[in-house]
């Protein structure tokens, strides 16, 4: 167990490294915090293993906790984003980007150029968009999107809570009232 915490917590503390150096992640505050939260619990539950006298069994009560915030961080970011992309404007679709994982899992992410207050922006959306969706959009032709007037670099293509968003709350919250019951 504790070579696994101990692998746990520097697998952690390198993808935030590693996070630092993408420009995605460097615009997107709340996948840094995600990161470093993982991380500061990773090492909080090393310390709780070291020096206090049951540690391995307070670290079964943590875990669930641990586990129920990073679900309640993720899915409440993604809320977040619904609320703060609030200022709809039409920008041109330039194409889309795959990030490719593990067998073979992508994600696609919408790429748009858009002028607002002056500055031209070419970014990609901050969340990720379903493929069938990417391919009915034609490139060089204009759409809606929604911005973050206080971050313009951030914006969604499509304004919606997903369902996934709710139920990963929901499981966090089940996950932080675990060890009490």
């Amino acid at each position: 167990m504790l070579i696994l915490l101990w692998g746990v917590a520097a697998c952690s503390g390198y993808s935030m490294l590693k996070l630092l150096y993408t420009k995605q992640y460097r615009k997107s505050l709340g996948s840094l915090l995600g990161f470093a939260y993982t991380f500061i619990c990773y090492a909080a539950m090393l310390a709780m293993y070291y020096y206090l006298p049951f540690g391995m069994l307070l670290i079964f009560l943590v875990l669930p906790l641990w586990l129920g915030g990073l679900c309640i961080g993720v899915g409440g970011y993604h809320i977040a984003l619904y609320f703060l992309c609030n200022e709809q404007l039409e920008a041109t679709y330039i194409g889309e980007q795959s990030s490719y994982g593990g067998n073979g899992i992508s994600v696609q992410y919408a790429i748009f150029e858009y002028t607002y207050a002056q500055k031209t922006y070419h970014e990609k959306s901050m969340n990720s968009e379903r493929y069938r969706y990417l391919k009915t959009l034609e490139k060089g032709r204009c759409y809606p999107i929604y911005i973050n007037p206080k971050k313009p670099s951030c914006f969604l293509v499509t304004k919606r809570i997903q369902l996934s968003d709710v139920l990963m709350i929901a499981f966090g919250v089940l996950c932080c009232f675990l060890p009490f019951l």
